[in-house]
């Protein structure tokens, strides 16, 4: 929103950046379209790009080498990361316990269930059911994502007697996995 209110020039929503090239008088990208899969070439005197470094680092850069080098580096400190959200009718973790925001801390590689810390009192409610970071991480990217909600639900079971008959759906995202 801070762009569009100081920026005139266009922004591209929706897109995956997968070129980009810069030379001394400017900036060509392309970036495929996500609803059709067209691809596009654009090119502007500048362009910012929102991606997080792994990502950038994936798409065919033409950069002057000092610049390559830098988001390939950039790009290997990040640390692979995981998670689940349980979705629940009720929120049994306030109503049946009194947990209002946290966490509880479980054996690895799962780490953590997090407890929202908004919305108190609402009818339903999200919590995070796993939240693995680094080398739990890369151990919990290896099971399936079946699996890392069965053992999610199975640590949700010992924390929560409701756990079974008030959550409605899980989640989960291996950030590794995403465009």
């Amino acid at each position: 929103k801070g762009f569009d209110r100081h920026v005139q020039a266009e922004r591209l929503m929706g897109t995956e950046l997968v070129g980009l090239s810069q030379t001394d008088d400017g900036v060509t990208c392309q970036v495929r379209e996500r609803r059709n899969g067209e691809v596009r070439r654009l090119s502007a005197d500048y362009c910012v790009v929102t991606a997080p470094l792994s990502v950038l680092a994936s798409a065919d850069l033409q950069l002057a080498e000092s610049h390559a080098k830098a988001v390939e580096e950039a790009a290997g400190l990040y640390e692979k990361t995981s998670k689940i959200a349980w979705s629940a009718k009720r929120r049994f973790w306030e109503q049946d316990v009194g947990i209002y925001g946290g966490a509880s801390s479980v054996e690895a590689p799962i780490m953590q269930y997090w407890y929202p810390s908004a919305g108190f009192g609402n009818k339903t409610g999200v919590m995070l059911g796993a939240y693995t970071v680094g080398n739990h991480a890369e151990v919990w990217n290896d099971y399936s994502l079946e699996d890392q909600l069965a053992r999610s639900a199975s640590y949700g079971r010992r924390l929560h007697d409701a756990f079974d008959e008030d959550v409605v759906a899980g989640y989960n995202i291996d950030w590794k996995d995403q465009p």
